[in-house]
């Protein structure tokens, strides 16, 4: 890991502090938040202190709390930084599919 990126449990708790800063800011109880993402305040209360929840919890949590285009920006394709680099991706082609390792047989 690139020492420069932050672990996956950093990131997890600065946006479950992020969303938390947010429902304050809109002055909204975890109560309300909760039922309108349709999940448990204590969901709602793990995520915001510590950044744990499974996915759908956060993509709800964002929803309710009228953040959910932040989510938009996950997994974009990434940007050219050379030429090489165009060329080198037009002559590959785009992949469908991962490939699986060569040797082994599909069970049947």
């Amino acid at each position: 890991m690139d020492a420069f990126i932050e672990p996956p449990g950093g990131i997890a708790r600065h946006a479950g502090n992020r969303a938390l800063a947010l429902r304050l800011a809109l002055n909204r109880s975890r109560e309300s938040v909760a039922a309108a993402a349709g999940i448990g305040v204590m969901t709602l209360r793990r995520f915001e202190l510590t950044g744990r929840a499974n996915f759908e919890a956060v993509v709800r949590i964002a929803i309710a709390l009228g953040d959910e285009r932040a989510l938009e920006s996950l997994f974009l394709p990434r940007d050219f930084r050379t030429l090489d680099e165009v060329i080198d991706v037009k002559k590959r082609g785009v992949r469908k599919r991962a490939s699986r390792p060569r040797g082994k047989k599909r069970p049947q």
